[in-house]
Formats: structure tokens, C-alpha cells, sequence
């Protein structure tokens, strides 16, 4: 299977829409008056007007070529699909069938379209990272391993193929499906780690609380030049988490850039991360949340040889959301 869309339902859809043409650059393929179909490079975004109090990534969308294959395969495994049916709205006679998904805010439609019809989305999103309620991480890892056909758990030097994070009591617990041949992206997937004291400063939590329930917290898109991105993104108006000074001397992180021959003051300015792992480097910067407040952001990566997922940067990433959170809360 590959992707073929993503759906966004929307509290305001007219913000939504100016956020993603003016700020990200989308251009309108299609519009009625409560959606639209969007597009940038390989990515599709169907916004759609959602008559509920938070916006959020309401369905991510599948092509594949023999649609009764893909169906009677998902039903051995014991993946509920409903009935082969073509009277979608937005893709007249095209067949598809849905897939009942372990998230009760996200929905999936499997279309029947021939790959030659279809760009691949994933030449552009790198990523999806879930937000789960707690002990079920390992639990929606192995069913979207299943419907997509893709290994669970590769987590570098992970025996149990989980990777935690913790500062101060709160943290994460994070596993990642990936499939190296398949055409889509890496789904991960992450539940909270809490402790009663702190737990209206854990990000995991507070996007579950926005979210209504576990979904989609950000889409990894790729970039060829995180830097000038970063450009474009901030002369749009686009807003960036800020990371800590104290990121950019740590020793290793120093010496990461080095080798890269990337200014750490350069990319402090521009809240760029690096890490490393044996294949190679990649860089990350992070949105601030796009339509809810603790709710859906992007994160824009760079790989340069590296396959991982920032194992080295999660830590950072978390520490520099906490630290957000609790000034925010205290303000």
C-alpha cells in the first residue's frame, strides 16, 4: 500500500486553510465550501470542516493496487474492514473499503487506484509519530505492523525495541515501525511516562487531553536543506520551538556539527538539532503546534546518510517541550 492523502479535520476551517497555503505553501487543487484538497510537492492534505471543538488528523489514506487482495489479506489477520464500496464523495467510482483503526479520533480508507496513478507521499513525509494512552504503544506498533506490512520495533541497540525518555519524573516511552522497501514512511509510536506531580507538563499527556484521545501529534517532512527551509518557513510566519543554548555546547553535540561543518551558533539561531548513528547524520527542527494549542506540528528533517529516528535528539526534544510547557503554565 501507499499513501495517497491525509485528511485534517478542522474546527476552523478557514484558518486551517490559510495556515497551510500561506504559511506552508500549499496551492488549492479543489474546493467546496466546507473543503478543500491541497497540495505541496507529493503531499495531499484534505481539510475538511469538522464540527468538533479540536482539529486533529482525522484520517490517513491508502492506494493499492487489488483492492480485494489487500482486504481479504487484512481480514486473516483479524483487521476489521468493512465492504468494498464506491460511493465516496471526493473519489467518485474509484472502490475502496475502511479499516476499523485502534484510535477512535483516526480513521483509515484503503482506495484501489494503480500505482501509476500515485505519487509517492513518501518522497516527502519522513515520518508520523502517534501519541498513545499508556501501556498500549507496543500494542498499535504491532497492529500497524500488521496492516502495513512493515517490521516492528528496529530501534537501534534496543533489545526490547522500546526507547524511553525521562527528565524529571515525566517522560516517554517510544516504539518505531519501519519499512525499508515498502514506500511509506516510519510510523512511531509514543505513551507517557508520569508521575502525579508532574503530570500536566508531560507532552504526551496534554496531547491527549487536546487531541481527545491518542492520534497523530506531528508529520515528518523531509528537506534536502533544513536550513533554507527554515529560511522559507520563518519569512512565511512560520513559528519554531526554540531549543536551549545549552544543547548547542554540549561536546558531543559540538562535535556532531563539526564534522558536518555546520556553525552551532548558526543553528541555534535556527533551533536545528543534530544526531548520529552508524549509518549517518540527520538534522530536525520542530513546529510550534499548527491549528490547537498542545495539539498537531510538523517537524522538518534532513537525513544525511542516517536511517535512524534522532534517538540521540528525542531527549532534547522532550526536555525543550517541558521546559515550554511549565513557563507557559506559570505565565
Amino acid at each position: 500500500m501507499l499513501l495517497k492523502h491525509i485528511e485534517i479535520g478542522c474546527r476552523n476551517f478557514s484558518q486551517a486553510k490559510q495556515i497551510f497555503t500561506s504559511n506552508f505553501a500549499f496551492c488549492v487543487l479543489h474546493e467546496e465550501n466546507d473543503s478543500c484538497l491541497l497540495k505541496s510537492n507529493n503531499i495531499k492534505l484534505f481539510l475538511k470542516n469538522q464540527p468538533s471543538d479540536v482539529s486533529r488528523v482525522a484520517n490517513i489514506s491508502f492506494s493499492c493496487a487489488n483492492l480485494q487482495h489487500v482486504r481479504k489479506n487484512l481480514s486473516s489477520l483479524k483487521i476489521k474492514c468493512s465492504e468494498i464500496r464506491d460511493n465516496c464523495p471526493h473519489h467518485p467510482d474509484v472502490p475502496f473499503f475502511d479499516v476499523l483503526s485502534p484510535f477512535s479520533t483516526l480513521e483509515h480508507r484503503v482506495f484501489e487506484t494503480p500505482p501509476c496513478h500515485e505519487s509517492l507521499m513518501s518522497h516527502d513525509i519522513d515520518h508520523f509519530l502517534f501519541c498513545c494512552d499508556k501501556k498500549t504503544a507496543r500494542l498499535h506498533a504491532q497492529w500497524y505492523a500488521q496492516l502495513l506490512n512493515v517490521d516492528p520495533y528496529p530501534l537501534a541497540g534496543s533489545e526490547s525495541g522500546a526507547m524511553k525518555v525521562e527528565v524529571n519524573g515525566s517522560g516517554m516511552e517510544m516504539f518505531v515501525n519501519c519499512g525499508k522497501e515498502t514506500g511509506l514512511p516510519i510510523f512511531a509510536f509514543s505513551e507517557p511516562i508520569t508521575t502525579n506531580s508532574v503530570v500536566l507538563y508531560n507532552q504526551i499527556e496534554r496531547f491527549l487531553r487536546a487531541n481527545q484521545g491518542g492520534g497523530v501529534q506531528h508529520i515528518g517532512l523531509k528537506s534536502s536543506n533544513i536550513f533554507q527551509t527554515v529560511s522559507e518557513l520563518r519569512e512565511r510566519g512560520v513559528r519554531v520551538i526554540e531549543q536551549p543554548i545549552s544543547y548547542y555546547t554540549l561536546d558531543e553535540k559540538l562535535a556532531q556539527f563539526q564534522e558536518l561543518n555546520i556553525d552551532p551558533q548558526i543553528a541555534f539561531e535556527n533551533s536545528i538539532i543534530v544526531d548520529k548513528d552508524d549509518d549517518g547524520y540527520l538534522l530536525q527542527v520542530f513546529t510550534e503546534s499548527l491549528l490547537e494549542k498542545d495539539g498537531l506540528f510538523l517537524e522538518i528533517i534532513e537525513r544525511r546518510g542516517s536511517r535512524g529516528f534522532g534517538t540521540g535528539n528525542v531527549r532534547a526534544l522532550f526536555a525543550a517541550l517541558q521546559k515550554k510547557m511549565q513557563s507557559t503554565s506559570a505565565s
